[in-house]
């Protein structure tokens, strides 16, 4: 299982010109949120739009839908980065069942998270759950019913059942008293492991978690973060230590950031990296070197089982003015 810490959706296509970005834009998707290789190993496609020039010139409308035609979602979004490109949704957004179903409304702020009140609902159509983000942090749980539509949970009080917003799959239940987790919760982490953990108005403090093997696991932070030695921080001293500025780039003066993506495995080590941007081929060849010799992180914990967990880093090569001066004397000497 990964855990993504980034919200970004990236896209290997392009904008390539300004008349291209008055043009309908089609993306194939996974339904991880990246951009199907082939047409045939899609889950969806999207559709967006131009934006309304009288109305908005900043948000770009966005249509999801399945392989069978039948809405899968309707929003809008601003274009964070063409080059990747990057989606950050705002505003009213609808998102359907495959049996076209309304599956739920959200409002999206001005950073892609929801705000205000969500309404989910059950494949069937009756409402699942009555969510709010207002004046806090913390998700407010409101109301929440079964799939005959059993109240179980009302005006923030009784039991709540969370469901994974796409497979409906049952991960935790528990009491809820003035609309936030409050007392023992019982979770399924993944498909083989459990937690029983206590939250005092919706934090949770303290716990155990069991592998598949039964074993027990205490905790007292229900996450934690991959920590490389002391932290990120040591990391980022790490790929100044190890970088080496390839020769060729230094004399073509060949700037810029590569973006780096890997995954902290469950033993701390680095695997699956990969260079999602990049100035040139030899400034990404030296980024996935030092990346991928990265000695062993701490791993992540959730409710005190490892997990694997996503980074994305921008390394940044650059020429200071002192250098350049040097190599145009030298290169003029010569």
């Amino acid at each position: 299982m990964i855990k993504n810490l980034t919200l970004l959706i990236l896209s290997l296509l392009f904008f390539q010109t300004a008349k291209a970005q008055k043009d309908t834009v089609l993306l194939y998707m996974k339904n991880s949120g990246a951009i199907a290789d082939t047409k045939d190993s899609a889950d969806y496609f999207r559709l967006i739009l131009p934006p309304d020039t009288i109305m908005d010139r900043i948000l770009y409308p966005v249509h999801d839908f399945y392989l069978n035609g039948k809405a899968k979602k309707n929003g809008t979004a601003i274009v964070r980065s063409k080059a990747p490109l990057v989606l950050t949704f705002q505003g009213p957004c609808t998102t359907f069942y495959p049996n076209g179903n309304r599956q739920s409304n959200i409002i999206y702020d001005d950073h892609g998270q929801e705000v205000g009140n969500v309404v989910r609902f059950y494949p069937n159509g009756k409402l699942y759950c009555y969510t709010a983000h207002f004046f806090t942090d913390k998700l407010l749980l409101i109301e929440c019913r079964d799939s005959t539509g059993k109240i179980l949970a009302e005006n923030g009080k009784g039991n709540w059942i969370k469901l994974d917003e796409n497979t409906l799959k049952f991960e935790s239940e528990g009491p809820v008293v003035d609309s936030l987790e409050n007392g023992i919760w019982h979770g399924n982490f993944d498909d083989s492991s459990k937690y029983d953990c206590l939250f005092e108005k919706g934090i949770g403090k303290s716990g155990v978690g069991y592998d598949k093997y039964g074993h027990a696991h205490p905790f007292t932070q229900m996450r934690v973060n991959p920590a490389f030695e002391k932290g990120v921080p040591d990391f980022i001293k790490y790929l100044s230590g190890e970088i080496h500025y390839p020769d060729a780039d230094r004399k073509n003066d060949v700037q810029g950031r590569v973006i780096v993506t890997f995954i902290v495995e469950k033993d701390g080590s680095v695997s699956d990296v990969k260079v999602l941007r990049s100035p040139d081929k030899t400034l990404a060849d030296e980024a996935l070197r030092v990346v991928s010799a990265s000695p062993p992180w701490h791993p992540g914990l959730e409710y005190g089982l490892p997990v694997r967990v996503q980074y994305t880093v921008p390394i940044a090569f650059s020429l200071n003015d002192a250098y350049r001066k040097n190599q145009f004397n030298t290169d003029n000497n010569n």
